[in-house]
């Protein structure tokens, strides 16, 4: 009973704060950026992108649920007004809701609608997103730093919407260290078409890759040796 008269009341502020460290820069980063990639490499193509398009579906949840939606449905889910951020309504055209909805997450017969003309994701699935997403994290920053646990978040944040509103791709990578030690790196990558995030390309290429895949195996192979 105590739970649920905990849940009725909403989220706390340190749920809110352990949410957002924890998930919503996550989330945006996962949705917008890109690890390492070879753009002749299909499989990575679709590992990269299809992943993406789930980040990016949670976060048109996020911006477009109100409180009161949330709360009526008796969720737990985080939305955008937690954080005195106002909702967005029809962030994306019906047709494209269909495809993250139905494509993404169900296998039906539906897929047989779809040939080689329309069945590619487009990019504009993330390109939506980009302008309410870099609101949104122009409104932490200036309104809302109780959200930040230290001045490496507020670093972090920052130098996320300056690469993300830089024009150029977003490429993340993180590792641990064998002490234990976590280190993640953000970089600039390609420069995108339009200034806005959009899917990974993937390009013909005049001959194989063998080399180049096995030069990669060979040192992944290292690395495990020396580990």
């Amino acid at each position: 009973m105590k739970k649920q008269k905990d849940q009725d009341l909403g989220p706390t502020k340190a749920e809110k704060i352990s949410v957002f460290a924890d998930s919503i820069k996550y989330e945006i980063l996962h949705a917008f950026g890109v690890p390492l990639y070879f753009v002749w490499d299909y499989s990575q193509w679709e590992y990269i992108n299809f992943t993406r398009m789930a980040h990016a579906r949670l976060l048109y949840d996020f911006l477009e649920t109100s409180e009161e939606k949330r709360d009526r449905r008796g969720k737990r889910d985080v939305v955008s007004e937690d954080y005195d951020f106002p909702r967005k309504e029809n962030l994306l055209p019906e047709q494209d809701r269909s495809l993250i909805n139905t494509r993404l997450f169900h296998l039906s017969f539906g897929r047989l609608e779809y040939n080689d003309d329309n069945r590619a994701w487009p990019s504009r699935i993330l390109e939506n997103l980009y302008e309410p997403v870099v609101e949104f994290m122009c409104h932490i920053r200036d309104s809302q730093r109780w959200v930040f646990r230290n001045d490496d978040d507020v670093s972090q944040w920052d130098e996320l919407i300056g690469i993300i509103t830089s024009g150029y791709e977003l490429v993340h990578a993180r590792w641990s260290l064998s002490d234990g030690t976590q280190n993640f790196m953000f970089a600039k990558g390609r420069k995108l078409p339009n200034g806005k995030p959009s899917l990974t390309p993937w390009a013909r290429i005049e001959s194989s890759p063998e080399r180049e895949i096995n030069l990669v195996l060979e040192q992944l192979r290292t690395i495990v040796v020396e580990r």
